[in-house]
């Protein structure tokens, strides 16, 4: 792209986050570089400023700035150190297309799933697919590879936190280890309870 240019935002675009809007029209320009061209000013709405968690609306212009080749195109990503060997491995577009599905929010800090049931957060026996081999996914520009900082269940539903550097990898670790998140969970039940609080205290059955 040699200059500015100005997109206009389509009907079907309406009401998505900037980062999804970009990853549709410019998929090679990555997280990280598109948040440094926000808060540069450089991408802008309407001729305003806009964060990482703004929403464009239909007919929105949207100010593109010229990015050029993605200078990390073509390239294995630089995975950092200590990851085993998962770092590396290459995906195929499906696997890639299925972990980006589940991102709901992301910084330059974390990253926010939300995991399907049916899907083990980490390898096991006999477990082939799994959100820890797919973070490779989501490392975009990003020098670090995404790291766990807690797990769900297998067949558990529900928000994953990722941390996108040491920095924040060993806050959030910190922050679980120590309880200091608030954790919130939802179940089905048959029937209805007589009471709105307390505390159940007997084994769980698998459905047959």
């Amino acid at each position: 792209m040699s200059g500015v240019t100005h997109h206009k935002v389509q009907s079907h675009e309406n009401d998505w986050r900037i980062d999804k809007w970009f990853k549709k029209n410019f998929p090679d320009l990555g997280f990280g570089r598109l948040s440094k061209l926000m808060r540069t000013g450089q991408v802008r709405a309407d001729g305003k400023r806009i964060k990482p968690g703004f929403r464009v609306a239909e007919g929105m212009e949207i100010r593109i700035p010229p990015i050029g080749e993605n200078p990390n195109a073509g390239k294995e990503p630089n995975t950092g150190k200590g990851y085993g060997s998962k770092a590396g491995k290459k995906h195929s577009e499906e696997d890639r297309r299925f972990i980006r599905d589940m991102v709901i929010y992301q910084d330059n800090s974390v990253i926010i799933l939300n995991k399907p049931p049916g899907l083990a957060v980490q390898g096991g026996s006999r477990v082939t697919r799994h959100v820890d081999g797919l973070l490779d996914c989501l490392q975009g520009d990003n020098i670090e590879r995404p790291k766990l900082v807690h797990r769900l269940d297998k067949d558990t539903s529900g928000i994953l936190v990722i941390a996108r550097n040491s920095p924040a990898a060993k806050s959030l670790t910190e922050s679980f280890r120590n309880r200091k998140t608030n954790k919130i969970y939802w179940a089905l039940v048959i029937g209805r309870p007589e009471r709105t609080e307390g505390t159940v205290n007997a084994p769980l059955d698998k459905e047959p």
